[in-house]
């Protein structure tokens, strides 16, 4: 079984806006952060008052905050933590990829983002935001009146790693598989491009956690996500 570096995975966000995600990267000292349109997260160089100030320059006001990546937060930071999320990391352990796919599957661009962040909103609000389809490749599954009801695509890139994210089915159109085969999708696009696959689900998601565990997914560490705002 291959793990995740630890080298990669010890400030993933700082990693992933300092290479592949490069782009995307607005910085200011020792910290930087997504576009707000892009993602919600942010990173420090290190746990330091300096660092979090630094951070504190880069939120637009009292109502834009970030989340971050297994990093506490120092006393007498000009920030405070608003709230928390436990989430598991998980990665493929290997299994061979199934070779059919469906043929509704369609590719997902910039034109489809407010079907994409309307259908995320319902599983977990404010992660998705209209430019986070630039993140990655992203696949859907439209229903016969064209309403997007199903989709998954990549989040965070680091090198030789990239995140499957984004999955999530209309509550109406659950139990046919439509999930599973766009994971399915992701992964083998992603094994094709000779990337690992991982995963970042919440800590009581137990339904996705089953899924992900059926499909050859992997526990590998459990990471805290504070979400912090101007103080």
């Amino acid at each position: 079984m291959n793990f995740l570096p630890d080298a990669l995975f010890s400030n993933i966000i700082w990693i992933a806006l300092h290479t592949v995600h490069s782009r995307f990267a607005i910085s200011h000292g020792l910290a930087c952060r997504y576009p707000a349109d892009v993602a919600p997260f942010a990173a420090v160089a290190q746990s330091s008052r300096a660092a979090f100030d630094d951070l504190a320059t880069l939120l637009a006001s009292h109502s834009d905050s970030v989340w971050l990546f297994d990093t506490s937060l120092p006393a007498h930071s000009a920030l405070k933590v608003v709230d928390t999320l436990p989430c598991l990391r998980m990665i493929t352990s290997g299994p061979p990829l199934p070779l059919a796919t469906r043929d509704d599957i369609l590719p997902l661009t910039a034109d489809d983002a407010p079907d994409m962040v309307a259908l995320t909103s319902i599983a977990f609000p404010g992660f998705f935001r209209p430019r986070t389809v630039e993140m990655g490749s992203y696949f859907g599954i439209r229903d016969r009146a064209g309403r997007l009801i199903s989709m998954c695509g990549e989040r965070i890139a680091l090198t030789g790693h990239a995140e499957a994210s984004g999955l999530c089915t209309h509550p109406d159109h659950r139990g046919h598989g439509y999930g599973e085969a766009l994971l399915w999708q992701v992964l083998r696009q992603q094994r094709d491009a000779g990337v690992a696959s991982f995963f970042h689900v919440g800590m009581t998601n137990t339904r996705a956690q089953a899924l992900y565990r059926r499909m050859g997914f992997v526990t590998v560490a459990e990471t805290m996500l504070p979400r912090v705002a101007l103080g």
